[in-house]
């Protein structure tokens, strides 16, 4: 990661008090930042919410094989391999 193991070992506990902070408390816990690399693309209809999970380096998909629906997003389209990454596989 770069850091030190004391400055890991901050950020752990740091990360554990917001957490416990939120359950206990019931606040929202809002996790973000950093590069998010999925292993397989997923998608999901709006229609009926099936999620199609495919291979990264595949091309997208345009309807929903559960019922047909072409309203299907892209679910790390913004994230990950979607933002990042994606150009590379879309040239293979």
């Amino acid at each position: 990661m770069g850091i030190s193991r004391p400055t890991f070992t901050r950020l752990i506990e740091q990360a554990r008090k917001k957490i416990a902070d939120a359950i206990i408390n019931c606040k929202e816990l809002i996790i973000e930042g950093g590069n998010i690399h999925f292993r397989k693309n997923l998608f999901r209809c709006d229609e009926c919410g099936h999620i199609v999970e495919i291979s990264i380096n595949l091309s997208e998909i345009t309807k929903c094989p559960e019922c047909g629906s072409l309203k299907i997003k892209n679910m790390a389209q913004h994230f990950g391999h979607g933002r990042c990454c994606m150009h590379r596989f879309n040239k293979i």
